[in-house]
């Protein structure tokens, strides 16, 4: 069997769930029948295919690229726009809107004790003019002078130690994300009060306010964007047929219809349609064109019971469309030996069961300002209270948990870890007392099973897909209760023989969740399909 397969989550240059789910789909696919292959379908406006995620896979499939993703193609919410970015600084929890020039701006208050952030209005250059740049850019910075009356210089733009929330360097400037960290140490040897003038290119476009004008742009692109989209579609979808691809497996980054093949998808979660206060609008509007797919789709395949209830009761999807799938976790995320976890442990100042680990983006859904409250709660009630690590990358909306964490003397204790290896991350699973899941909304809930597979007691929250995935093998809390999540998290802190018990569980239910059983359950579906 050869299919086309959605490519998307191998442009990405952070290779979060999605990519896990389709590594690990093909790879079982290829391990049961060693006939099975993919082309894998990219959308050149997503960028450049990273080749961390194509080695991830066991064999090397052949790609097609064509800008077919309606998700990404040039934004009909508009892209008229200002070329004023609005800049502002955020400086240790405080926000600064300074008086601004075209093209420079300046901030002047106190030397910054923790944090330094410029930001800005942002936007990426394919929503603007449809230029095949998928880059988030704020400002194009020239330079910095920072002073503070009596000691003056200069950071240039293609300072070192600039990283966070700046792109590469470019030919006189570098463009920041609209959310850049400027690092403190280069002002420690500054006096109280100082100055930092600020030079920028000002020839970025950002989104204007609805208007009529605009309305009228957005009806004629629409239309344009359409009409251009189906005729490169079309030419795709001929050109896979004639390659002998049968099927087009749709997985969330391009949702594009191939009139050609029959046309499956995978269903992740409903959260932009169910909790749409955690997402910005152009994300919601990126997954509206998912939604079109499964609508239209001959086969929708779930990764829970949670996720199928809400297709067909949310978006009233016809349940005979729909089967459930399931997936598991990453083939390589395992328990591992005693010196591997010492190892690993050692590096970042920890010791065996003297942590709890929480494995998350994070961003607001995640729930981890409530999970910092009851963390609180918790080290008054329990002595040698174990630490809090929190591993993942900073998604959107972050800074609050940020300041909770920092203003309540919590910075040593609940630390935030980042850009892990699957072997570091499955030493600290083995290594951590417990797990703790608490997000308020989840399609699966991978920590859960991964934790689970790392011979790791789990507690997580009891909506949604987690209270499914966990059945009786963890500790469950409501995760909009503060207090409860505290009491979780002290049951599991004190009573060995609760964590014992859950260790057992979790290791038989996790065996539930196999890669071999998804692809095979896909695999004859799709046989049923094509006959």
């Amino acid at each position: 069997m050869r299919i086309a397969f959605d490519g998307g989550s191998f442009q990405q240059g952070i290779l979060g769930g999605i990519h896990s789910v389709a590594v690990n789909f093909l790879n079982a696919c290829r391990r049961l029948d060693p006939d099975f292959d993919v082309i894998l379908v990219l959308d050149p406006r997503l960028g450049p295919v990273n080749p961390l995620a194509m080695a991830q896979l066991n064999w090397t499939p052949d790609t097609v690229s064509a800008p077919v993703g309606p998700a990404y193609g040039a934004d009909a919410e508009g892209p008229l726009g200002s070329h004023n970015p609005a800049v502002r600084f955020f400086v240790d929890g405080k926000l600064f809107t300074p008086h601004a020039t075209t093209g420079s701006v300046t901030y002047r208050g106190p030397r910054p004790e923790r944090e330094f952030v410029i930001l800005s209005r942002s936007t990426r250059p394919v929503d603007v003019d449809g230029t095949p740049d998928n880059r988030k850019l704020g400002i194009a910075i020239t330079g910095m002078i920072l002073s503070d009356g009596t000691k003056t210089r200069s950071i240039d733009y293609d300072d070192r130690r600039l990283h966070r929330g700046f792109d590469v360097v470019e030919s006189s400037f570098r463009w920041t994300d609209g959310c850049a960290f400027v690092p403190v140490a280069l002002f420690e040897d500054m006096g109280e009060e100082i100055s930092l003038h600020l030079t920028y290119n000002a020839f970025n476009t950002y989104p204007l306010s609805p208007g009529r004008l605009l309305d009228g742009m957005k009806t004629l692109r629409r239309e344009v964007e359409a009409s251009r989209r189906s005729i490169v579609t079309d030419d795709l979808s001929a050109q896979l047929r004639d390659a002998g691809c049968e099927f087009y497996f749709a997985n969330h980054f391009i949702p594009a219809h191939m009139p050609y093949q029959k046309r499956v998808a995978w269903a992740y979660d409903l959260i932009p349609v169910l909790f749409p206060q955690f997402f910005h609008p152009d994300a919601r509007r990126n997954f509206d064109a998912n939604i079109d797919v499964f609508r239209a789709a001959d086969r929708v395949y779930t990764i829970s019971h949670s996720t199928l209830d809400d297709l067909a009761e949310t978006l009233n999807l016809d349940r005979d469309h729909l089967r459930y799938a399931g997936i598991a976790a990453d083939v390589n995320i395992s328990k591992r030996e005693p010196a591997a976890v010492q190892k690993v442990l050692k590096t970042f100042g920890l010791k065996k069961s003297e942590y709890i680990i929480m494995v998350s983006t994070v961003e607001p859904r995640k729930n981890h300002l409530r999970l910092l409250e009851a963390y609180q709660a918790l080290r008054k009630r329990v002595p040698n209270c174990p630490k809090l690590v929190m591993v993942g990358q900073m998604g959107w909306d972050f800074q609050e948990v940020l300041n909770y964490r920092d203003s309540h003397g919590l910075t040593n204790e609940a630390m935030i870890l980042s850009n892990l290896s699957v072997d570091d991350l499955s030493c600290l699973y083995t290594g951590a007392l417990f797990s703790v899941y608490p997000s308020v909304y989840e399609g699966f809930g991978l920590p859960v099973v991964e934790s689970m597979a790392c011979g790791t007691p789990v507690l997580t929250s009891n909506v949604s897909s987690m209270a499914e995935i966990a059945a009786d093998a963890a500790l469950t809390v409501d995760p909009y209760d503060v207090a409860a999540i505290a009491q979780g998290l002290f049951k599991m802190t004190t009573d060995a023989g609760l964590r014992t018990n859950l260790r057992i569980k979790g290791d038989k239910r996790c065996q539930d969740y196999t890669w071999d059983r998804t692809a095979q359950l896909i695999l004859d579906d799709l046989e049923s399909l094509a006959n």
